[in-house]
């Protein structure tokens, strides 16, 4: 996985529709047996390939919780940033991903509400291609 230090302190004030950030991320078999262990999930999807195949998947797929983890640094980090405070987050996974395939992450502001201080975020994993694998919204509340 990638590290991206950059870290961010925007105040809700400087924020605007449609800024976004983006990064690349590719999951390696190390992340995804370092996943298995924290979590205890053993599920068979994720290490056996005649056992994904017989489900109908292109090969043990990457945890779903585990690709969708940098939307954590970069919202936490980057944009809204060091300010905010993650309030909701929804995820769909549209197509399963791969270990080693490079994939594309996106969060963009789609909604300010100033009363609240709160900004609403579109967020997307997609391969080089474009196809989405994932798509999903986070709702951020700022401290100022």
């Amino acid at each position: 996985m990638t590290e991206i230090a950059e870290l961010v302190e925007r105040e809700f004030s400087a924020l605007e529709l449609g800024m976004a950030v983006e990064e690349e991320v590719v999951w390696n078999e190390t992340d995804v047996e370092e996943f298995r262990r924290t979590t205890g999930d053993d599920a068979p999807v994720h290490r056996d390939a005649e056992f994904a195949g017989q489900i109908g998947m292109p090969g043990p797929i990457v945890f779903g919780l585990l690709v969708v983890t940098p939307f954590s640094r970069l919202l936490g980090c980057r944009l809204p940033g060091t300010l905010s405070i993650i309030q909701s987050l929804r995820f769909d996974f549209v197509l399963p991903v791969l270990a080693a395939e490079p994939l594309r992450y996106r969060v963009e502001v789609t909604q300010l509400s100033p009363a609240t201080r709160s900004v609403t975020l579109a967020l997307t994993v997609s391969r080089p291609d474009g196809s989405v694998v994932v798509r999903g919204r986070a709702q951020c509340g700022l401290a100022r």
